[in-house]
């Protein structure tokens, strides 16, 4: 455009218009409770909890009577050992296992008691043994002593 009195021509540049916002869309649904947003990533009881609970199955299954040593034996898992898993009735089980067959077992309790037990497929009535007798540390028997 012309300015007109010197004939001189000065382009002035287009003027940028501001960037707009684009309002953001209302939620659809409905948001989870605060409680998940707590623990950083959502917290799901189902599949947080359902994990362990399968892999413990696969090592040891505890009902119908009796306790199943290694009942679903993986192929990733040919080598391995449990040590303190609970069974029904307070029996805690330690056991080892080489290319899928348990190879070396323990079955712990407060009082010794006959189970059934399965074992790389065969059952057999077994009696446990009670659980060792707690070790007095120095500092218990020390603290003991002092108090006489």
């Amino acid at each position: 455009p012309s300015s007109g009195g010197s004939g001189n021509s000065s382009t002035k540049p287009a003027a940028t218009a501001a960037p707009t916002a684009t309002p953001t869309p209302e939620p659809t649904a409905t948001p989870a409770p605060e409680i998940t947003y707590s623990l950083g990533t959502p917290f799901q009881m189902d599949g947080n909890f359902s994990y362990p609970a399968g892999v413990a199955e696969m090592l040891l299954q505890s009902h119908a009577g009796q306790i199943e040593l290694l009942p679903a034996p993986c192929k990733a898992w040919q080598n391995g050992q449990v040590r303190g898993m609970k069974a029904r009735g307070n029996i805690t089980v330690n056991f080892d296992w080489k290319n899928g067959r348990v190879t070396k077992y323990e079955l712990l309790s407060p009082a010794p008691q006959k189970v059934k037990v399965v074992i790389n497929g065969k059952a057999k009535e077994i009696t446990t043994k009670p659980f060792p007798a707690k070790k007095k540390t120095a500092a218990k028997t020390a603290k003991k002593s002092s108090k006489k």
